[in-house]
């Protein structure tokens, strides 16, 4: 019996504005911070620009971001420890209030409404139906972005952090007893870098780890349409009936009961250990 499943072996940066919030206001209480640099920062742990915006006016409106206090300490700093002069202090502190603010202008595509220019982008480079360069020539036009590939993909990336490499040792616990297979809405980028990740960390990449992998740009389709399950089915020459799916997302896992899969909604890291530990000593 097949077990498949969507790529929870990734840990994603998902913090609620709460949680940035503290985050930032500790990042800017033991030291005097400059705008660009603090939306930067949240951008690490957000890609929601909206949020951003409402974090940083949080941050100066309670005084932890201040953009006069950054100036004098900036120019204090340089001249005593640097022995800048008035006119190169004055250039930097130009350069900085420019620097990267406008990079992620509108990126946060996954808030927008599923019609939108950006929403229609995402989709189709998940479809397989354009090119990498040609996502990220989209990315640039939506954003007016003035980024090289490596800073776009650097971006993309950032949403991931590292392989949950706890989930996935009893995942490969289960291949003596299971066929182990991914199928996973994703993309050419991001597929390299997680791949990268996995390769430091069993020096292997996904598709030598598992029996077999299904990414929806090379499938061509995405879940939870049914023409992927249905894809999926055929590739792996089980019958619906005969297979396990595992999914964090409901809506996922409606065309799979549909087609008489056995499904299983992962609602936690926690309770997902727990259930394949079960399946390891069952």
């Amino acid at each position: 019996m097949p077990l498949f499943f969507y790529l929870i072996l990734m840990n994603y940066k998902y913090f609620s504005v709460e949680e940035i919030q503290k985050k930032l206001e500790y990042y800017c209480s033991y030291q005097e911070r400059c705008h660009s640099e603090v939306f930067n920062k949240i951008m690490k742990l957000t890609t929601n620009v909206k949020d951003a915006n409402s974090i940083i006016t949080k941050l100066i409106d309670d005084g932890y971001l201040n953009e006069t206090r950054f100036c004098k300490e900036f120019s204090i700093g340089k001249f005593n420890h640097k022995n800048w002069g008035k006119n190169r202090i004055i250039s930097e502190l130009k350069k900085i209030s420019s620097k990267t603010v406008t990079e992620f202008k509108e990126l946060d595509y996954r808030y927008e409404t599923f019609n939108s220019d950006l929403s229609k982008l995402f989709n189709a480079y998940e479809k397989g139906e354009i090119s990498d360069q040609a996502f990220r020539n989209g990315l640039r036009n939506a954003g007016n972005l003035d980024l090289d590939d490596k800073k776009i993909d650097e971006i993309w990336n950032l949403v991931i952090v590292k392989i949950h490499s706890d989930i996935l040792e009893l995942i490969l616990q289960l291949k003596s007893k299971y066929l182990i297979m991914i199928l996973s809405n994703t993309n050419s980028i991001h597929r390299n870098f997680f791949d990268k990740l996995c390769v430091d960390l069993h020096q292997k990449t996904f598709e030598q780890l598992f029996d077999d992998v299904f990414y929806s740009f090379k499938l061509k389709s995405r879940k939870p349409d049914k023409e992927i399950y249905e894809k999926v089915v055929e590739k792996s020459k089980y019958l619906p009936s005969e297979i396990i799916f595992f999914d964090d997302m409901i809506e996922n896992l409606s065309e799979c009961k549909k087609m008489g899969m056995s499904t299983y909604h992962v609602k936690s890291t926690l309770e997902l250990k727990s259930f394949l530990s079960n399946l390891i000593l069952n």
